[in-house]
């Protein structure tokens, strides 16, 4: 996915500072990180979903996956605000790119097997931010088959 291997080399260079054009990259994370923490805790099964997505639909490896979580942990600390996040995304990527967030988001709700009255209202605030149709926002909501 086009949308990380920036973020990635940047990443890979050493480079202890992600500069704002990544900042979508780390804020697709920290979304998906706080959606998985909405209900309280993180269930194992939550986590298991983050690092799938990331696998499956962005193409990274787990060295990858570690490292950007690791960033987006320390955004998350310093700035909870997950409009902010979802306006980067919905502001530096493309609409293909969306549609991979709102797959990501989607699984991560659901992993558990349930979907709480937060994590909805939650999830369908972010996706609705990233700027999609009411179609794709409403995606989002129905459990994977």
């Amino acid at each position: 996915m086009s949308a990380f291997s920036g973020l990635w080399k940047l990443l890979g260079a050493g480079d202890p500072v992600v500069p704002a054009k990544h900042r979508a990259d780390v804020a697709a994370c920290a979304i998906l990180q706080e959606l998985s923490l909405s209900d309280g805790n993180v269930a194992p099964v939550e986590s298991v979903a983050i690092h799938a997505c990331m696998r499956d639909l962005f193409g990274m490896s787990e060295a990858q996956i570690e490292e950007i979580l690791g960033r987006a942990a320390v955004a998350r600390e310093t700035q909870r605000d997950l409009s902010e996040y979802a306006r980067s995304v919905a502001k530096e990527w493309s609409l293909e790119d969306k549609h991979h967030v709102i797959e990501a988001i989607r699984r991560v709700i659901w992993a558990d097997g349930s979907l709480s009255g937060h994590e909805q209202r939650l999830a369908s605030s972010v996706v609705s931010l990233l700027g999609v149709s009411a179609a794709d926002a409403a995606r989002v909501l129905v459990r994977p088959g």
